[in-house]
């Protein structure tokens, strides 16, 4: 999947390098963006193992909405990632203590067997060990910064890296991720592409955390907001006086 999402990246990119080129040149300014600060929402596709147990591995969906403030090459975002898991896990020995355990307690229970019963359907154990384990959701809060290199102009490579949690007491997942990213700006909105690496740590119950290597790709639509219309039109005047005294 790695693999895959880097040849799309590059295909992007090499597909829509030149397309900007050409257009830079028949035009008097190669700003399309402003205004400091942009408002984004996407979704994808990605690959996730278990870290030490590649046979552990499936697929996720990710969803992400974020805001980003970028004055110029560096910026910061901030904003939510839900994830969807879906693994395929094979069966192993452990995963039928919980069962081994209420087949003994039921078989020597006797006279208390109902009571036995009661006890393992109404607890956690009744719960299928596996499905917490291959099917699960998770919603980070992201942050940390970004680094554009073609800061304002119609196309922009990025990259960004930062950490997500989804809680703050000790049954939090947290994950580590990094980013490239392309945006292909059209002044007050824009279209963006990203690949993203991320290495998760998952809280799994009060005994146990569980670690993920993730690897998505997504797209998505955004929005530029805060630069005041005085500010935009001046630089857009700016061009063509400066191309007349020349």
């Amino acid at each position: 999947m790695k693999k895959e999402y880097s040849i799309l990246l590059i295909g992007v990119a090499c597909s829509v390098f030149p397309f900007v080129g050409a257009s830079a040149q028949n035009t008097s300014t190669e700003d399309k963006q402003y205004a400091p600060w942009s408002l984004k929402i996407g979704g994808g596709v990605g690959a996730v193992n278990e870290s030490g147990k590649p046979a552990n591995k499936g697929k996720d969906n990710n969803y992400r909405i974020s805001a980003e403030y970028n004055p110029r090459y560096f910026g910061f975002e901030f904003g939510l990632t839900h994830k969807v898991f879906s693994l395929d896990i094979p069966p192993r020995l452990e995963h039928t203590y919980p069962f081994q355990i209420y087949q003994a307690g039921y078989m020597n229970a006797g006279p208390n067997r109902d009571v036995t019963t009661a006890a393992f359907y109404g607890g956690p154990q009744y719960n299928n060990p596996l499905r917490d384990r291959k099917e699960f959701e998770l919603t980070f809060l992201d942050i940390g910064p970004t680094f554009h290199i073609r800061p304002g102009k119609t196309f922009d490579p990025y990259l960004s890296i930062g950490a997500g949690t989804t809680g703050f007491d000790r049954f939090a997942s947290y994950r580590g991720f990094a980013r490239l990213g392309f945006k292909l700006n059209f002044d007050r909105f824009f279209l963006f592409t990203e690949a993203e690496g991320s290495t998760i740590n998952r809280f799994y119950n009060r005994d146990m955390r569980i670690h993920y290597n993730d690897y998505s790709g997504m797209v998505g639509i955004g929005f530029h907001f805060g630069g005041g219309e005085g500010e935009t039109d001046s630089k857009k005047e700016e061009s063509p006086e400066g191309s007349a005294s020349r």
